[in-house]
């Protein structure tokens, strides 16, 4: 018996499970006009599924064997195990040869001298889009300072000699990706190179490609760096092209500690490199991929919107959200502490405010004033929100332009903005949701966490919700055992937040201040419903609160409130939530009809819906002693309708087959997204400038004097005249026993006296509260204002109860001359005791 005859050429063809295409690469090795070859299929997929396409192929230079799951490497080393050719060719199982491939390489890599041992050809790359380019070998003859750089040629598509691999070693098994990167630098110390400028081969951009792949990217090129440290470092020029090529990597993977860990390397021998690092995050990262292009649009619009909401709270310091006279006014105490001594609502403001909000305040009361931070925090809460809101969407959808049309929704819906002005602890509210909503459905748990462990110091209602939505979101049953994602994160989360609360709630409990009200207490005080201060009690049913904060979320429903339709049309449209029950089942089809894509995002949708509704009804029977129950549904639902009636719409635009009826849609819904900007106009902002000559007459008294005024009227006094109130509207808050005690035994002595016709009265309150300085203002004597709402309950009705008909008021007779003050009819009476 004769031994069979070894072929030319060995075709070495790698496949894991792509039966399709390696069925037209296996075709087009066939079809070659050069028929002295063998070709080795080396099948990676452990379950063959190459076994069965390669079973139609019956022809003798054909061989099949399988590697079980060992990596791109090991296989094509399998291959060169059972080469018998004099020539090596490899070809990926997503590619093709022209038919006179191995004819024209085969010629010409005779001729050529043994120390040319490989040879490449031109490749045409077909793109994602179908698009495709011509790249032509550049490099020839000593190659290694180009392989060194990167400049790799054409990849895998070349013809080599079987001594190459006897004297350089195979493919390095250890890599996960850029294997021919690293056995071209290796074969290109020892062998030249060559090429015909000939397109001999086709590469498909297939998005399953190894070489796509970030992470094993930076892998193998950490390994290929450190292999290779001595070359790199008698080339230079090289080392910094791979560091910053493992900078960008990471990069592009959100790895920004391990990015800024290569970029200064990169640059810590030539400083000039910081311009091309900077230029490629500034200008070519975010155009790499339209998701880029997209975000960066949406943080724009972001500034944009919150500079046209709040351009008059910029352009007046007496426009502001008017909760800032409730949280943020005695922080001017971190810049002067001679302010409001003794002064009981500080202590109350203090006392409640978190911490991360004193610390925050404390550090920028050295660069600028408190009233002035409220009105910059909306310049980056508003911008990172919408980025956030933009990343939840596209991690469930992949769809740019989706993410976009949500972030523009979250922009114009007024309640976004309303909640991100004021400077207090709740504008925190969204950006701590959504940042860590995104976090925890990217399985980035460690960001998680720390978002977490944020919200514990900043708006411990959003740590509450994301305990749960770890829990009931990452939560999977596997061999009838229960594991849940990020485990240690979560725990330690937990733990961490657990015991900050514990010392938040300890030091609520205090000699001022007292206990929280109980659920019994609250049920039988009216200043905690409708006609009260706020409303806790009754406790509305869980499912008219979360579709009130629904509508809330979504603009449509704001736009119909102030539309020009008819009263009846807009009652009928809103009170009997036709929007909403159109909207919902639009949506709620969609997502049914996709939901094998999108089905992690309504995983998350459908936990935030219901940890937020268990919170609300355990809250519901706690009130007071564990937040008020509607924080636990005012921020979560909002964004969780948001997100579930406005994916459906970007989704069905950006997937409209008309590529130009596409482009319109696109622009449609957009432009009507945007056309409700001016509903955000003032949003949110209240304007105090009626009593701006008051508030300017008071700043020149000093320091300690104590102000009585109407409540309402007293609620700007702290804030733009940094002087002490005896009561006001937003700081008489009926939240723990002990202090709403006080504040109401102050209220009811205030209207006996403002409301008095004895003078005698007048000056025993006076004395009684050491008041120095008394504010009068004849409108609220008039008959209209004492028959309308003359402050909340119980303290409105109790005043109607006692005032006669006809009856005189000491202070609305006060002589002009007595007046310190006078501006209208607002009247400052100073008290000599």
């Amino acid at each position: 018996m004769t031994e069979e005859r070894a072929p030319s050429v060995s075709v070495i063809m790698p496949t894991f499970r792509r039966p399709e295409l390696l069925n037209m690469a296996v075709t087009s090795v066939l079809a070659q006009t050069f028929t002295d070859f063998e070709l080795c299929v080396i099948d990676d997929d452990p379950e063959a599924s190459a076994r069965l396409a390669m079973e139609k192929f019956h022809d003798r230079r054909i061989s099949y064997s399988l590697n079980r799951g060992e990596g791109a490497a090991a296989a094509r080393n399998t291959g060169l195990a059972r080469a018998r050719g004099q020539f090596i060719a490899f070809l990926d199982d997503d590619d093709v040869w022209k038919p006179d491939f191995l004819e024209k390489m085969t010629q010409a890599l005779k001729v050529l001298p043994a120390r040319v041992g490989v040879l490449h050809c031109a490749v045409e790359h077909v793109l994602d889009n179908d698009k495709s380019v011509i790249n032509y070998p550049r490099h020839k003859d000593d190659v290694f300072t180009a392989m060194l750089r990167g400049e790799k040629s054409s990849g895998i598509i070349a013809l080599v000699r079987r001594e190459v691999f006897d004297a350089c070693g195979n493919f390095d098994e250890r890599l996960l990706s850029a294997q021919d990167w690293e056995l071209w630098i290796r074969v290109s110390k020892k062998f030249h190179f060559n090429y015909i400028p000939d397109v001999l081969a086709v590469i498909r951009a297939q998005g399953d490609r190894i070489s796509k792949d970030p992470g094993r990217a930076i892998s193998s090129r950490e390994l290929i760096l450190q292999k290779y440290s001595s070359d790199f470092k008698r080339y230079p020029e090289a080392r910094v092209i791979l560091l910053k090529r493992l900078g960008k990597l990471n990069a592009q993977l959100g790895q920004w500690k391990k990015a800024w860990h290569w970029f200064k390397q990169a640059a810590e021998n030539n400083p000039a490199e910081w311009l091309k690092i900077v230029g490629w995050l500034v200008i070519e990262q975010p155009l790499l991929s339209s998701s880029g292009r997209y975000a960066w649009g949406a943080v724009g619009l972001a500034v944009a919107v919150a500079g046209y909401s709040q351009f008059y709270a910029l352009k007046s310091m007496y426009v502001m959200n008017d909760d800032v006279c409730q949280h943020i006014w005695w922080m001017e105490v971190f810049r002067n502490p001679a302010l409001f001594s003794h002064d009981l609502l500080l202590s109350y403001a203090l006392t409640i405010e978190h911490l991360g909000m004193l610390l925050l305040y404390k550090a920028a009361s050295f660069v600028m004033a408190p009233l002035t931070l409220t009105k910059v925090l909306p310049f980056l809460l508003f911008p990172a929100s919408a980025w956030a809101i933009f990343r939840i969407a596209f991690t469930w959808t992949k769809s740019p332009y989706t993410s976009f049309l949500v972030s523009i929704a979250f922009m114009v819906t007024p309640i976004y903005i309303q909640h991100m002005t004021g400077g207090q602890a709740h504008v925190f509210g969204y950006p701590l949701f959504l940042f860590f909503l995104y976090f925890l459905s990217a399985e980035k748990y460690r960001s998680a966490l720390l978002a977490l462990l944020v919200s514990v110091f900043f708006f411990p209602v959003i740590f509450v919700l994301g305990v749960g939505l770890w829990g009931a979101g990452c939560t999977k049953l596997e061999n009838r055992k229960i594991l849940l994602k990020g485990s240690r994160e979560f725990l330690a989360a937990v733990l961490i937040g657990l015991v900050i609360l514990a010392f938040k709630f300890l030091a609520l409990s205090s000699v001022v201040l007292g206990e929280p009200f109980s659920r019994a207490q609250v049920m039988g005080m009216p200043e905690l419903t409708s006609s009260g201060r706020w409303q806790v009690w009754p406790v509305d049913p869980m499912l008219r609160i979360m579709v009130h904060f629904a509508e809330q979320g979504v603009f449509i429903f704001k736009a119909v409130q102030k539309s020009a339709f008819p009263l009846s049309v807009k009652h009928a449209l809103l009170n009997m939530h036709i929007l909403w029950c159109v909207f919902f089942l639009g949506a709620l089809a969609w997502w049914w009809r996709v939901r094998k894509n999108v089905l992690d995002g309504a995983k998350w949708l459908m936990a935030v819906l219901v940890v937020s509704g268990v919170f609300y009804v355990i809250a519901g029977q706690f009130l007071l002693k564990f937040y008020a129950p509607d924080r636990y549904v005012s921020y979560s639902v909002t964004i969780a309708a948001l997100l579930f009636l406005v994916i459906p719409l970007g989704m069905f635009v950006s997937q409209w087959p008309e590529p130009g009826v596409q482009r319109v849609l696109k622009v449609v819904a957009a432009v009507l997204f945007l056309s409700a900007v001016p509903l955000v106009r003032n949003a949110g902002l209240t304007d105090y400038s009626t009593h701006k000559k008051l508030y300017a007459f008071l700043r020149t008294l000093p320091a300690n004097v104590l102000i009585a005024a109407y409540p309402e009227t007293a609620d700007g006094i702290p804030t733009f005249s940094k002087r002490s109130v005896f009561i006001n509207e937003e700081l008489s808050v009926p939240l723990y026993d002990r202090y709403w005690q006080t504040i109401k035994l102050r209220t009811f002595d205030f209207f006996s006296a403002y409301y008095a016709g004895d003078p005698r009265v007048v000056n025993s309150f006076v004395r009684r509260n050491g008041i120095t300085h008394l504010v009068i203002e004849r409108k609220h004597f008039s008959k209209d204002f004492l028959e309308g709402r003359i402050y909340f309950e119980p303290f409105g009705s109790w005043v109607k109860g006692w005032l006669k008909p006809g009856q005189k008021f000491y202070l609305e007779n006060i002589p002009l001359k007595n007046c310190v003050f006078q501006d209208q009819d607002v009247c400052v009476l100073e008290v000599k005791r």
